[in-house]
């Protein structure tokens, strides 16, 4: 679907993914929550799996989550070597996964300290893995809820409070 998007969109798809942080949105569909340390090793393996998928005519994958084989992209996405692949997440781990397999990574609102200490950890992350730091893309979500009654707006802030 994302190669499709990339077609429709002229080459101008950039992904976004994450290893799920709302219960609700598995619930929804039906899908069990694993504790965060599997779904991190789930969204790992996931990004390897767009990576080849996109990246070479016969890609396979065996992993202890996904497996592929001949699963053929077609046609593959317009942008080369891949579309970028953005990752978003909060802990230390999620950090170390953006850095060795996506080309950005994008924040909750974190005041300027607590950015520059999570700077040094995506900086320190790259080098660890032999890439500089300066390649790997950093953008910041900002939660905007208008509405014409304050109350309203706080009642809907409580939902997003664990990235508020």
């Amino acid at each position: 679907m994302g190669a499709t998007l990339d077609h429709i969109s002229g080459g101008r798809l950039d992904l976004g993914i994450g290893a799920g942080w709302m219960q609700e949105e598995y619930d929804a569909y039906g899908i069990p929550f694993p504790r965060a340390s599997i779904r991190i090793a789930q969204m790992e393996e996931a990004l390897q799996v767009i990576r080849e998928i996109w990246t070479n005519p016969y890609p396979t994958f065996e992993g202890k989550y996904y497996k592929i084989k001949g699963a053929v992209c077609d046609p593959p996405p317009i942008q080369k070597p891949s579309p970028p692949i953005w990752v978003g997440g909060e802990g230390k781990k999620i950090l170390r996964v953006a850095a060795k397999y996506a080309d950005g990574f994008n924040v909750r609102w974190w005041p300027p300290d607590r950015y520059l200490k999570r700077k040094e950890e995506i900086d320190s992350n790259c080098q660890e893995i032999g890439r500089e730091p300066e390649t790997f893309r950093r953008s910041l979500m900002c939660l905007l809820l208008p509405g014409n009654s304050d109350s309203l707006v706080e009642e809907e802030k409580k939902r997003f409070s664990a990235i508020t």
